[in-house]
């Protein structure tokens, strides 16, 4: 499996067509390059409202003692307007924290309700997702790890060098690749211009200036012509496939209530992880949110 590589206007064409969910099925591209194009457009846009949304705590809490439920001015994704919420009635940032964990601990059960339906529904912020982006993440620096020793390439891993230069990346590569290619990174997301440019800021450019050249792989696709930037496609396909996405559903319906839905989910995370094949039942909240976890779904 390789992300696609595609060029400015198909990626403008794409990300101008990604609003929700039901948007996936548009475009036939990998479902997880759909979902990381939907999901970074999402996080620019909280970026951009996360101020105004803060400043309007006060009208939030009201709104909610009077009618106990969240008003619809406040469009956000759905974890994210539990936190704006009970950081309006008082709650502190710990005790936020550890409700999305474990939403019994508050003492309103309508709050208990909202937590648990937001942690099924929001594919970007919630812990289920936050998990996902993590296995997302091992799954990618693993495949380059394991292709770099089936090549008999030397290389020392980000924790090695901590200490040793001022920023590190995923891998450093004892003796340059392709003449010139010293080190690479494993990002486990689609590269466009926004995401390429901030990670130059903050990583590539240090990298660049300390070891030369080097490889970004983007596992979920790239813009043409970024800079460094690779779908990953140099790499043997037996190792890429690691990194795809699928889920096989049932035809019996699976009923299920929330509490256990999220547990489900936790284990299809872990089962991606360790690259076993996903089956689960049909369960509409559960596809959904596979799909906007990334995942393509296949009937069985």
């Amino acid at each position: 499996m390789s992300g696609p590589v595609l060029d400015i206007e198909e990626f403008l064409r794409i990300r101008r067509g990604l609003r929700s969910l039901k948007d996936l099925n548009k475009f036939e591209y990998p479902k997880s390059t759909l979902s990381s194009i939907l999901n970074q457009r999402i996080v620019e846009y909280v970026k951009r409202k996360y101020t105004y949304y803060l400043e309007r705590l006060n009208e939030l809490a009201e709104y909610w003692n009077k009618n106990r439920r969240i008003p619809r001015w406040l469009r956000l994704p759905p974890i994210l307007r539990i936190r704006f919420l009970l950081k309006s009635l008082g709650y502190t940032s710990g005790l936020i924290r550890n409700a999305l964990r474990n939403p019994d601990i508050l003492d309103d059960q309508d709050l208990v309700d909202l937590v648990l339906d937001a942690i099924l529904k929001d594919y970007v912020y919630s812990p289920v997702a936050i998990r996902f982006q993590t296995v997302k993440g091992y799954i990618g620096e693993r495949i380059i790890m394991d292709w770099l020793e089936s090549m008999s390439v030397e290389f020392s891993v980000e924790g090695m060098l901590r200490g040793t230069c001022k920023k590190t990346p995923d891998f450093y590569l004892m003796k340059p690749i392709w003449e010139d290619v010293k080190w690479m990174e494993s990002k486990a997301m689609f590269g466009d211009i926004r995401i390429h440019s901030a990670y130059w800021r903050k990583q590539y450019y240090d990298y660049f200036k300390e070891f030369g050249r080097g490889i970004v792989v983007y596992w979920f696709g790239h813009i043409k012509g970024l800079v460094f930037a690779s779908n990953g496609s140099f790499i043997s396909e037996d190792f890429r496939n690691r990194i795809k996405m699928v889920a096989y559903v049932k035809k019996r319906e699976l009923k299920a209530e929330k509490r256990k839905l999220i547990r489900i989910l936790y284990e299809i995370a872990e089962k991606y992880k360790k690259g076993k094949r996903i089956v689960v039942g049909n369960n509409r909240d559960l596809i959904n949110m596979l799909r906007g976890l990334g995942f393509e779904i296949r009937n069985i």
